[in-house]
């Protein structure tokens, strides 16, 4: 193995898992997720020279993932709708339906807010950080955010009375 392999490998190994939860986030699907994380480390590898030089590979990799779950995601709407229940879950029904009304709320989000409130809180990246990953300005990230959790709780709040017992924990991994 060179140093170029072994570089890519520390890179793959350090960082895989915490971009699948985050693109699982932002997906709702988890073999989407992996899928969508293996192909942004193939175009990593394919351009592992260029990449390898970034102040930030991880960065570069979980841009290219969330591009790529965004394409996939326009793709999934013409073709089928979304919604349907993950299949093998082992959770509590009460769970499994808290986790898929948190991911319908969360896919009500376009997608750069909804991206801004993963890179946010999830991540934990700072606000100018992300603003810095999305090439927009700070005011932008900040009203995003704003927007993205007043949506989110109306969406969950809806969701709960209606029913759907949209439990107010879901959302309890995000930052004021």
């Amino acid at each position: 193995m060179n140093a170029t392999s072994e570089s890519f490998d520390g890179l793959y190994l350090a960082c895989r898992d915490r971009l699948v939860r985050q693109i699982y986030v932002f997906t709702g699907d988890e073999t989407e997720a992996r899928d969508l994380v293996q192909q942004a480390f193939e175009q990593a590898w394919m351009r592992w020279r260029r990449v390898a030089m970034l102040n930030d590979p991880e960065a570069w990799v979980r841009l290219v993932a969330f591009n790529l779950a965004k394409n996939h995601r326009r793709y999934l709407r013409h073709v089928a709708p979304s919604g349907d229940a993950p299949e093998g879950s082992t959770d509590t029904i009460e769970e499994e339906q808290s986790v898929m009304d948190f991911h319908l709320a969360l896919d009500q989000l376009a997608p750069d807010p909804k991206r801004a409130l993963i890179l946010y809180h999830l991540v934990g990246l700072s606000v100018a950080e992300v603003a810095a990953e999305m090439s927009v300005p700070v005011g932008t990230v900040t009203s995003w955010l704003h927007r993205g959790r007043t949506q989110l709780a109306n969406e969950l709040e809806q969701m709960k009375r209606a029913g759907g017992d949209a439990d107010e924990r879901s959302a309890g991994g995000f930052r004021d």
